[in-house]
């Protein structure tokens, strides 16, 4: 078969433990907790195929803290763990593309399926995952190691390291990768390596998932804007950093890298209302804009350090009264089971702005091709594939 895979060593069993059973079935308040407690613990990784960055490099911490701005302390892990349960809320599930039935396959002598969670801070999307499809590995890499390393099911496997060097795993190792939240962390060169990296270590027909926010306040009010456009400029002068990397998503998937079967979906988050839903994204952009102003003031905010809170309240106050909102976007796609990125891609449709057309629900951003003949098609689409058999 033309995507069949070589076999792979899987990584040693884990002993279970009995906290690991009561784990999977925790509230989300008592997994904070948790990796509350565990971030003190030791974050030496058991993942035999990912090659770590050495922790000891003055030089590579250096430059970690360098180009992430975000501390890395008990504050900025809550923040992580409300962040994902708001994005949970937002698209309804931890993977919205079509992987249920991937995950779910029994081991075989083939192996089993693996996932990737790229930048998986304090680790709470995998946790959940993997209690959810207990025959997938799971493998969750991060600059800072803020995600347990005793108290974990069997088949998760953890490892600090910085993926700017490259992800170290073998070539077509991975059914699903999933990455959220990263518009801080790369510049538009390191994206873009980052992005061809994932292919490579991405099965054929494997599926990608990215979620972010787009981090531009919609209707905002001056005082919201003036730091906006500070952060905005200091971001891109200073840390090299395109923050509206979320709207970016979907097309940088189908020009950088080629894949296919692109959706994407955008939900909007307003400032205005008193459900729990609500507070909880004020309580994550507050978090967010405290981070930025610890490490930024002066340059995005000329205020005295006693007087940050205060200003913050303004901006909040001010998106409450403006009606302000923000977006969150999620894309996903598949690897092509034969690759050819020569061979063009029908596109994403945009709107007279540049902007792409969004539905509601996560639609192909496909055109639609009439009187379609697979004698018109090319060896190596996908449709060609699955009509005629596929060659090695």
């Amino acid at each position: 078969m033309g995507n069949q895979q070589s076999q792979t060593t899987e990584p040693p069993k884990q002993p279970q433990s009995p906290q690991l059973k009561k784990f999977c079935h925790h509230s989300p308040k008592k997994i904070k907790r948790i990796q509350r407690a565990l971030s003190f613990l030791s974050s030496e990784a058991s993942s035999p195929p990912l090659k770590q960055d050495d922790p000891e490099s003055p030089r590579d911490q250096q430059r970690l803290r360098d180009k992430y701005c975000l501390p890395h302390n008990e504050q900025e892990q809550d923040r992580l763990t409300q962040l994902h349960f708001l994005s949970k809320h937002c698209f309804g599930g931890n993977c919205v593309a079509p992987v249920r039935s991937i995950l779910q396959q029994p081991r075989s002598s083939k192996g089993q399926p693996h996932v990737l969670d790229i930048a998986c801070g304090a680790g709470t999307w995998i946790l959940e995952m993997a209690c959810e499809f207990p025959n997938a590995q799971f493998y969750g890499i991060d600059c800072a190691a803020m995600f347990p390393s005793d108290i974990k099911p069997a088949n998760v496997y953890f490892a600090q390291g910085d993926v700017r060097t490259g992800l170290h795993f073998q070539d077509n190792f991975f059914d699903f990768i999933h990455m959220s939240y990263v518009y801080n962390c790369f510049s538009r060169v390191e994206r873009e390596a980052l992005l061809k990296e994932i292919k490579r270590v991405l099965k054929p027909g494997g599926f990608v998932e990215f979620r972010d926010a787009e981090n531009i306040i919609k209707n905002a009010g001056p005082i919201t804007g003036e730091y906006q456009q500070k952060f905005k400029k200091v971001m891109e002068e200073r840390q090299d950093i395109d923050i509206t990397w979320a709207s970016q998503m979907a097309e940088q998937l189908q020009s950088v890298v080629g894949l296919t079967d692109i959706h994407q979906k955008v939900v909007s988050i307003n400032f205005l209302s008193s459900s729990k839903l609500s507070s909880t994204f004020m309580m994550v952009v507050r978090g967010e804009i405290q981070g930025y102003f610890d490490y930024f003031t002066p340059l995005i905010a000329d205020v005295p350090v006693d007087r940050m809170n205060e200003h913050i309240d303004r901006i909040l106050e001010e998106c409450r009264r403006h009606r302000s909102f923000l977006n969150h976007v999620l894309v996903w796609g598949r690897k092509r089971l034969i690759d050819d990125t020569s061979h063009p891609v029908d596109g994403l449709s945009s709107t007279a702005d540049g902007s792409y057309e969004i539905t509601a629900e996560p639609t192909p951003i496909v055109s639609a091709i009439p009187n379609l003949r697979l004698n018109s098609l090319t060896r190596t689409d996908d449709i060609y594939q699955f009509s005629h058999g596929f060659t090695e």
